[in-house]
Order: C-alpha cells, then structure tokens, then sequence
C-alpha cells in the first residue's frame, strides 16, 4: 500500500491533497449546511468507500432511514467521467442500487451502524479548479451560507435532480431504490422551495 510507511497524521494530510477527497470534503459540507434540520450528511466508513463505491450518505432523521448515496466523479468530461457516470447507472439499474456494510440507522434517537441495501446512488462531479474555489469561498460558520455554497449546492441537486428523471425512466427498478428515489426528489423540490423564499 502506498501510504504504509506513513503515520497516521501523514496519510491524513496526503489524502486531503486528493482532489477526490476535497470533493468529498465540500459536498459533505455544502449538504450538511442545507440539509441539516432534517437530515444528516456522513461520510462512509473506509470499507464502504473502497469496497462498495459510496463516499457519502444522506440520513433522514426523522424516520432514520438511509435516502440515498453519492459517489463522487473528478472530471465533468472525458473518458473517466463518462465511465464513471455509466457505472453509476449500471449499479442502479443492474445491482439495485448501493449497499453499505456499515451503514447509518437510527434507533432509538441514537445512530447505529449495520447493513443497508438499495440506495439510490448519485454521482457528483466538479473540475478541480471549482472544487479548490469552493472550499476556499466556503462560509466557514455552520449556520452561514456564501453565494458561492448556494450555487454549490444548486448545482449538486440539479445534477442529482437530472440523474433521478434519467432513473425513472428505468421500467424495472427495484421498489425499494424507486421509493427512496421518488422520496428523495421530494424532499429536494421542499428545499429548493424553502431557500428560495
């Protein structure tokens, strides 16, 4: 492994120079900002995030179910992104969406860690150059909001919102992925209608 001879402080600071990671870092951000009475934002756990593919979660708090997973793509163009994206489909489509070993639940007003099935995947894209502006302009208060995390977080959900109209065009979608799909998208629309208020 590339990182072995590395303390844990040294594969920490490494691993925040990734432009995945950064992503990573400003979408949990900007959803956490805009989702966080009702929701919650979370990275996976490492398994999860090599093993199967999911960088992040949302969490509804309120009923404690897993909504959907994100998978994040550093390119907007190219042959990556392209395939990247087609995976993206794929697994939703063919596989049934994502699965977790160490997903969130809540039980009893507490997390709880344990397998989750059939999430809605999305992919996330964003060039290098606005990821780094991104975290830059980033309002650094957790109730503050800048221009620039608005616009970050209307591009986001219109990327999401794009990827579920291509999904419900899918005749044989599991329910379980459709219902969390569909729900989802209404709890975006509800956002989007609060902040433009």
């Amino acid at each position: 492994v590339w990182y072995k001879d590395l303390s844990p402080e040294e594969v920490k600071q490494k691993k925040i120079r990734n432009e995945g990671e950064q992503l990573e870092m400003l979408k949990t951000s900007v959803f956490d900002k805009f989702l966080n009475n009702d929701f919650i934002a979370a990275r996976t756990s490492s398994y999860d995030d090599i093993k199967n593919k999911i960088d992040n979660i949302i969490l509804e708090r309120e009923t404690g179910v897993s909504i959907c997973a994100f998978d994040e793509v550093g390119d907007t163009t190219g042959v990556i992104y392209e395939k990247k994206t087609e995976e993206v489909l794929e697994r939703n489509r063919k596989e049934e969406g994502g699965k977790l070993k160490h997903g969130l639940k809540l039980e009893d007003g507490k997390l709880a860690l344990g397998p989750v099935h059939n999430l809605p995947i999305f992919y996330l894209a964003l060039p290098k150059r606005l990821i780094q502006q991104g975290i830059q302009a980033m309002d650094p208060s957790f109730q503050g909001k800048s221009e620039n995390d608005i616009n970050l977080f209307d591009y986001f959900t219109s990327t999401i919102d794009q990827q579920i109209k291509r999904l419900k065009l899918e005749r044989h979608l599991n329910p379980d992925l459709k219902a969390r799909l569909e729900h989802f998208e209404e709890i975006l629309a509800r956002i989007r209608n609060k902040e433009k208020r």
